[in-house]
């Protein structure tokens, strides 16, 4: 995974052009010494593979390589939640060739994934949906040790009860997840309604 985050780094890096892609190339270094990212290569996270698998989709679109990018991103979504922002970015910005094909790609790989596991996998997935966003389907959040170094949101709920403060369990968590993605949705509305902010993938595809 480190090949394709690396990857993913030098792609966002060309895709801003020569000034700002040399000042990101000069400050990847920083990235790599951070502690998120140094705790993601320890542990063996999947995390940021799926943030990199991301930003190749989205850069594959740019290219116009819409066949490409859904399988990627259809991909990503399918491993991972937080992904599906970028759909709505797509769906907001009217792209709807990247959409049809991000579609079409999640259906193929549901129906691998029938083929191969069965509806197992599916049952097993609404069976815990409802406690992805505050934690509760994690059993890490159970254990000290594995709060202290969460960084997600219900990590920042759990390591306010280590400190003392009352009430962090999971219905805060639940909680602050549920404002946190509607913080985030308000920000992909603002940054597409916002005129000239300099974003490049804007696709004009009929």
């Amino acid at each position: 995974s480190v090949g394709v985050v690396l990857a993913a780094m030098l792609v966002a890096a060309r895709l801003l052009g020569p000034a700002a892609g040399t000042r990101a190339l000069l400050l990847m270094p920083l990235v790599w010494a951070a502690l998120p990212t140094a705790s993601l290569l320890q542990k063996g996270n999947v995390q940021g593979l799926i943030i990199a698998l991301s930003i190749m989709a989205m850069a594959l679109f740019e290219k116009r390589r819409f066949a490409a990018g859904g399988a990627l991103l259809a991909y990503a979504m399918a491993s991972k939640l937080f992904p599906g922002l970028l759909l709505v970015y797509l769906a907001a910005r009217r792209q709807w060739r990247a959409v049809v094909w991000i579609g079409a790609m999640g259906v193929v790989i549901t129906v691998v994934m029938l083929a191969y596991a069965g509806t197992s996998p599916i049952v097993a997935f609404f069976h815990h949906l409802p406690g992805l966003l505050g934690g509760e389907a994690f059993p890490a959040f159970r254990n000290p040790g594995a709060k202290a170094i969460n960084f997600s949101v219900p990590g920042l709920v759990f390591k306010a009860g280590l400190f003392g403060v009352p009430g962090m369990g999971f219905p805060a968590a639940n909680v602050l997840g549920w404002i946190w993605t509607l913080v985030i949705l308000w920000i992909i509305v603002r940054v597409i309604r916002q005129p000239g902010n300099g974003l490049r993938v804007v696709f004009d595809s009929p």
